[in-house]
């Protein structure tokens, strides 16, 4: 009989040890790699964003569309945090921690800890639910289908950090705690788990 978890904790039980560490602030070669795999993901969708540009009629066009562009930029960053902040919330019952690091904004809740189960639903839900919405956009012709394609591109490649930590804690078993602090997080297991 499959056992329910609990929700997220706040502090960690006896017997679990760290067995990874995701740091975005002090690890430099991940903050590059991170930002490498971001742009890869994001190139194949350039040629198709410059062509939008390159076919609006003038300046002042152009202008409009780029400021339309940046206030859905910093709209999609803020829902997309709060999407993880929802979900923080939810397993947590806590006040999240929103926080700038000088080059990105996060959700958080320091001091909890999540199940496998809760960090897989948190740090997924934005580039789910994000990406569909600017998915179904992008089928609403005109203005609105190019800057949905646009904001579609750089969110997906954008979520490659979460999409690095999801993949990175496929291997550890159900109980893994996991726990966030905005500019890094970490996954523990039971000392007696296989690695």
């Amino acid at each position: 009989m499959k056992t329910k978890l609990p929700r997220g904790i706040n502090s960690l039980p006896e017997g679990y040890k760290s067995v990874y560490r995701i740091d975005m602030k002090h690890d430099k070669k991940l903050i590059i790699w991170i930002n490498v795999a971001a742009l890869i993901i994001l190139l194949p969708f350039l040629p198709f964003i410059f062509t939008f540009f390159l076919a609006l009629d003038d300046t002042r066009t152009s202008i409009i569309v780029l400021a339309v562009l940046i206030v859905c930029f910093v709209l999609m960053i803020v829902f997309h945090e709060g999407l993880h902040g929802v979900f923080f919330k939810l397993y947590t019952k806590s006040k999240v921690k929103y926080q700038f690091h000088g080059w990105a904004f996060s959700a958080s809740v320091p001091g909890y800890y999540l199940y496998k189960r809760q960090f897989i639903i948190t740090a997924s839900a934005p580039a789910v639910v994000l990406n569909l919405i600017l998915l179904g956009l992008c089928f609403a012709g005109g203005a609105i289908t190019a800057t949905a394609f646009t904001l579609l591109a750089f969110h997906f490649s954008s979520c490659f950090g979460d999409f690095y930590a999801l993949w990175k804690i496929r291997k550890y078993p159900p109980d893994t705690l996991t726990t966030d602090i905005g500019d890094a997080m970490e996954f523990f297991v039971k000392k007696d788990s296989e690695e």
